[in-house]
């Protein structure tokens, strides 16, 4: 079963072709996370999110950039779980919570030139 299946979330989709392995690991451990937030209070482009003693404040402009004191996403430059929860309730792709290093653009076309080179670098040495 796929990960958009299983969480009902067609947007994963597109988080599963445009990232690497590790990455994906990550913000999928990420997106878990941001299921278990309760909602957060809205301060004009704020949102304030409570966990225990502790909160975090994410902010989200009309220009697509987020910012959130948790540091996750500037540390790792992939999305964390409040920037993820914004993402779902106000329905904007996950992608954008992504730094364009992760991403790939073109996938296929990369692995095919790889298989081609190792199967040709195999068949010389025999």
């Amino acid at each position: 079963m796929l990960l958009e299946d299983i969480f009902r979330d067609p947007d994963l989709r597109l988080c599963r072709y445009l990232l690497a392995k590790r990455p994906m690991q990550e913000f999928v451990q990420q997106y878990v996370g941001s299921l278990s937030l309760l909602p957060p209070a809205r301060r004009g482009n704020i949102y304030i999110f409570q966990e225990g003693p502790d909160q975090y404040e994410s902010e989200y402009d009309d220009y697509a950039a987020f910012d959130c004191n948790c540091e996750y996403t500037r540390k790792t430059g992939i999305g964390c779980r409040h920037m993820i929860r914004i993402c779902r309730d106000l329905k904007i792709s996950y992608m954008e919570t992504v730094h364009p290093r992760w991403k790939f653009e073109k996938q296929p076309t990369a692995v095919k030139k790889r298989r081609r080179f190792s199967r040709s670098t195999r068949r010389r040495r025999r």
